[in-house]
């Protein structure tokens, strides 16, 4: 995760909450090397709700 020093921009940038959202995909998921294989588990994929402020739009 990266480090970030304020919430109004740190913890509310893209960059962040990609890093939250990979951190958070299954194993079997991040060791995907091929592309549509990733992206058939990714669809299939009912993680937790997301609570980040871009999916709160």
């Amino acid at each position: 995760m990266p480090t970030v020093r304020t919430t109004g921009y740190g913890q509310n940038s893209f960059r962040f909450e990609v890093a939250r959202v990979w951190s958070s995909l299954p194993p079997d998921l991040r060791r995907s090397d091929n592309y549509k294989e990733f992206r058939r588990l990714v669809r299939t994929w009912t993680g937790p709700k997301c609570k980040c402020s871009l999916c709160r739009l």
